[in-house]
């Protein structure tokens, strides 16, 4: 019984250490996001006989690097990032009055992204695992410039670059693949859905206000301005070399 118990026990040991071995780790590498940050969609009705539709959105490639801690389903990491971005901007014709406007600006931005993922491993073979993932990040903005350098303004009011910030839901799948028994490259790849930031939410407050004062000035009937602020959809791209405790 006692020969039972130590070997119980020396199994235990054994599998716990190699638990723990396996269990926590940690890595850095390169990330690469590209998709919308969010956009708006503007109609501006006018006594009901003309009406002004627009959309505007802002579209971002950004890149940079990352450190990442995983605790087999779980993985979290923190990225700083910097890319260029694109807010493209569109209006309709109003025969006789106004031509279609279809125009681009050009900036920049840097951010720190924070990611949290939960992840399934499935072992492929002896050195490849793979993972579908599920999680969430916050994208906070640290500048936006337009391409003249100048801080991105609001068209309401001024406005701090953390007002671009934003929060992601994440769906994607992953794979370790060992090069040593403590060394793994791992690769990521996400589909994000982008909900529309302060800045965007702000422009509809401010139509939802001037829709509100024009009624109860006696105009609701004649101009009828209203924005739809949304999300938008990207995707991820994740390198890293990872290293076991």
């Amino acid at each position: 019984m006692k020969r039972r118990f130590l070997v119980l026990a020396l199994a235990m040991c054994v599998a716990g250490g190699a638990f723990a071995q396996s269990l926590f780790s940690a890595g850095a590498g390169g990330i690469l996001n590209y998709g919308k940050i969010g956009e708006a969609n503007v109609s501006m009705d006018m006594l009901g006989l003309m009406k002004l539709d627009a959309s505007a959105s802002v579209t971002a490639l950004n890149f940079g690097g990352f450190v990442f801690f995983d605790a087999t389903f779980v993985d979290l990491s923190i990225a700083f990032l910097t890319g260029p971005i694109t807010t493209t901007m569109e209006t309709s014709e109003i025969p006789g009055i106004a031509e279609k406007v279809n125009e681009e600006a050009k900036g920049t931005m840097m951010s720190l992204d924070f990611t949290l993922l939960g992840k399934y491993p499935i072992t492929i073979s002896d050195n490849f695992t793979f993972y579908p993932l599920l999680g969430a990040g916050y994208n906070y903005v640290l500048s936006a410039k337009d391409e003249d350098g100048n801080d991105i303004a609001n068209a309401a009011k001024d406005e701090s670059a953390s007002d671009w910030s934003t929060f992601r839901i994440h769906v994607g799948i992953g794979g370790d693949f060992d090069l040593t028994d403590t060394i793994y490259l791992r690769g990521q790849l996400l589909g994000n859905y982008t909900f529309a930031p302060k800045t965007l939410k702000d422009s509809k407050d401010l139509a939802d206000r001037l829709s509100a004062e024009l009624s109860n000035g006696g105009l609701g009937d004649l101009v009828k301005p209203t924005i739809d602020a949304n999300g938008a959809f990207g995707g991820t791209f994740k390198i890293a070399v990872g290293f076991r405790f």
